[in-house]
């Protein structure tokens, strides 16, 4: 019977691709089919299969999809490999496998299934085994996800080529369903036998690049609103420089000329945000909706909107250009304040897009289309610069000219580049990162195309009791990955795709530093906190488990013996099963996910929240059983049989947990509802139900 099943499938397959193969090229279809065959093993539990080939320049991809459906079971296997051989894309499917299934913290570890998905890329590509390498993704493992995911990179040399990367997805029982990677073999590799040292290599980065204050924008989670921070952090100035590997040199790299526009950035397109038409009954209104009324009855109209963007010459919006729509929305970030926006239209082929700040009638953004930019001379900075600063006299009054060279915006030689300038904004006399004006013109006919104020009235620290340069270069350096990676080059200007691949220097990582503490300002906590107080405690496995999974606190103490809080106990319940990452617990964690949780799983009601109360036995076991989904069932009358002598009450709840031997009494028949839980006896709850 298998002999007649295989006769079919290769019957079906060659009826499939002789449609598109023939000759020479259906033979090489069959040695790819073949080799992919060797490597990935049988495949007798598909019943149809198609080949697909693509020819580029880069030369021609075989792939080949094996699929069986059949009563609503689904599998599927997609393989491609290049004509030298490399397969470079591999996905499973199975419909039996499904979501929902039931989170557990018994999963092999994360070396266990890293030796795993590296077997399996060595089974793929045998003869890149010293090749492609399989890294951690990160140090921490999420119940939330089936698979654990790791990158997949390519060295030469012992040298990571930076490019040629991938990822690789494999279950918590070890059986990958995903794994692809860029593999580049077209390269000449720079030789690098002999590389220069870590130190040398960092001495000539600071000489030749170095650092730079700056301030730039960070999200507070508690105020809900981003905040100025002043950091350290590699000057800019510098694009696609290195420091030579090899010998210490600055080299720049040089790109294909299909890549130069991506480069040099086209606008980005306009999104215009339409606030929605507001009504509602006779109901008497809300303080907080009367100031709100209050604010909105200040602002400028939309024909004082309308009137101002058509005053502004720059912007050439004649009467030919109607006004088609325009609505105000109210910007959460930033300053926080209501903005005009407004579509132009002529009713043939020209359109623009501009918005105001509707309390100060302030240009924020404009855009034009199309761009009119047929000229094939290449642009001039200078002129476009001449003529982005007379323009900002009228558009950006304010600011044009400046009045004070420290805290204004100054012109930017990096980031602008031949119709399109840059001036960026300086407070204190240190540039703002995400603060700028942005202008770009047509190099046909000089009109303005685009235009970006983004200027925020937010504190900005004082830099008085900043670290210095050099105190900064050595928490850079200790923080970022400064290593020799390849990176891809061309050999000369004007090529169509990379010829050659050198040996570098590269800076990444944690690259930015807070200049008040030293530290990394984008720090993450730990995804293991090493604690310090559960040795020998009865929670220590417990504890030590979840805090794999993100689950606990952060910092070096857990506390196992305090009472649990309820905002905790509720962060740890939706931490383990709100099901899309999980987050240790901060001075500053933001709880108020974790109670939208609670509200909605009916663990409490809003009327409950007492984020400081401890928490009791008897209403751990209720808000358990209620992130499971069991609280209807739990809640019924007369179908449980009390399992202790104490328990009155919630009978049902404590019964399901007690049963799943989540929770149990005390030895002599009691469970002790009103008791307080501990931090330690929470974990150990959690873990029980994770490991069963």
């Amino acid at each position: 019977m298998k002999k007649i099943f295989t006769f079919l499938l290769s019957l079906t397959f060659l009826l499939q691709t002789v449609a598109f193969a023939n000759g020479k090229a259906s033979a090489k279809t069959e040695e790819m089919l073949k080799t992919v065959k060797e490597r990935i093993g049988e495949t007798d539990e598909y019943d149809k299969v198609a080949a697909n080939s693509q020819t580029s320049e880069d030369g021609t991809v075989y792939s080949f999809n094996w699929s069986y459906d059949d009563n609503g079971e689904y599998k599927s296997l997609d393989v491609s490999i290049t004509e030298s051989g490399i397969i470079t894309h591999y996905s499973k499917y199975s419909s039996d496998r499904r979501d929902g299934e039931k989170l557990s913290v018994n999963r092999l570890s994360a070396d266990e299934l890293m030796k795993k998905a590296q077997a399996f890329s060595d089974r793929l590509n045998p003869s890149l085994a010293e090749k492609i390498k399989v890294i951690s993704a990160g140090d921490s493992d999420d119940l939330s996800d089936r698979d654990r995911y790791f990158t997949v990179q390519r060295y030469e040399n012992d040298i990571p080529v930076l490019a040629d990367t991938g990822s690789i997805s494999i279950s918590a029982d070890g059986e990958v369903s995903n794994f692809w990677i860029d593999y580049t073999d077209t390269i000449s590799f720079e030789t690098a036998d002999s590389i220069i040292s870590r130190d040398d290599a960092k001495k000539a980065f600071e000489e030749n690049f170095g650092f730079e204050l700056c301030y730039i924008k960070k999200w507070n989670g508690r105020k809900k609103e981003y905040e100025n921070m002043l950091v350290w952090q590699p000057a800019e100035g510098h694009d696609d420089e290195y420091i030579s590997a090899v010998n210490g040199e600055t080299v720049k790299r040089i790109f294909p000329e299909y890549d130069g526009y991506l480069r040099a950035g086209g606008y980005a397109n306009a999104k215009t945000e339409m606030a929605a038409d507001e009504g509602g009954g006779n109901s008497a209104l809300t303080e907080a909706e009367i100031k709100a009324l209050d604010t909105v009855a200040g602002l400028i109209s939309q024909d004082e909107a309308e009137k101002k963007i058509r005053s502004l010459k720059p912007l050439k919006i004649s009467g030919k250009m109607k006004l088609k729509s325009i609505g105000m929305y109210h910007n959460e970030h930033g300053e926080k304040t209501y903005i005009y926006n407004m579509q132009f239209d002529d009713g043939n082929s020209k359109s623009a897009f501009a918005s105001i700040n509707a309390e100060t009638g302030e240009l924020l953004r404009f855009y034009s289309y199309p761009s009119g930019d047929t000229s094939d001379k290449t642009p001039d900075t200078n002129k476009f610069k001449k003529l982005a600063e007379s323009a900002l006299k009228s558009l950006a009054p304010t600011y044009f000219p400046a009045k004070d060279e420290n805290n204004s915006f100054r012109f930017s030689p990096s980031r602008s580049d031949g119709n399109f300038i840059w001036y960026d904004r300086y407070v204190n006399g240190i540039r703002c990162g995400a603060e700028y004006i942005s202008i770009g013109f047509d190099t046909a006919n000089n009109n303005i195309t685009s235009f970006n104020l983004i200027r925020t009235k937010n504190d900005f620290p004082s830099p008085d009791s900043a670290i210095s340069a050099t105190e900064a270069a050595k928490a850079i350096f200790d923080e970022a990955v400064f290593e020799p990676v390849y990176i891809f080059t061309c050999s000369k200007e004007g090529l169509k795709k990379y010829d050659k691949a050198i040996a570098v220097y590269n800076l990444g990582g944690n690259t930015v530093i807070d200049a008040l503490t030293g530290k990394p300002a984008d720090e993450n906590v730990k995804a293991e906190a090493d604690y310090t107080d559960i040795s020998g405690h009865y929670a220590e496995t417990a504890i030590t488990t979840l805090c794999r999974y993100r689950i606990g606190y952060a910092g070096e103490s857990f506390k196992p013996s305090e009472y649990i809080t309820q905002k905790d106990f509720i962060a740890f319940l939706y931490s383990a099963f709100q099901r899309y990452g999980s987050e240790l617990i901060t001075g500053d964690y933001d709880y108020s996910s974790a109670y939208r949780y609670a509200y909605d799983k009916g663990i409490i009601s809003a009327e409950e929240r007492d984020p400081e109360a401890a928490v009791t036995r008897e209403q751990a076991a209720v808000a358990m059983v209620s992130a499971l989904g069991y609280r209807e069932v739990a809640d019924i009358d007369g179908i449980y049989k009390p399992m202790f002598s104490d328990v009155s009450s919630n009978i049902g709840s404590i019964s399901i947990l007690a049963g799943m031997k989540v929770i149990g009494g005390d030895g002599n028949g009691n469970f002790n509802p009103g008791a307080l839980l501990t931090r330690g006896d929470a974990a150990v709850i959690l873990y029980n139900y994770l490991s069963r």
